[in-house]
């Protein structure tokens, strides 16, 4: 439960940060192609979250968990 939540919480940050790019996808169904650098950052944000989410889930202990510390973006 404690793991579950935490990796909640990450996932969240991380769509809030792939949120600030959204709009370049959903113009790309207007046939307006994203800039590469957009695509590559989202692709690194969704592999750093997996990343991350890997880390909590070798946690052993659940002060180990509580004291994961989680990104914050700005």
């Amino acid at each position: 439960m404690l793991k579950t939540s935490k990796i909640e919480n990450l996932k969240h940050i991380y769509k809030s940060k792939l949120e600030n790019t959204d709009w370049y996808i959903i113009r790309g169904q207007e046939g307006i192609a994203a800039p590469q650098s957009i695509l590559d950052e989202r692709a690194a944000l969704r592999t750093e979250c997996q990343s991350k989410e890997a880390e909590i889930n070798a946690l052993t202990t659940k002060s180990s968990i509580v004291d994961y510390q989680l990104p914050s973006f700005r």
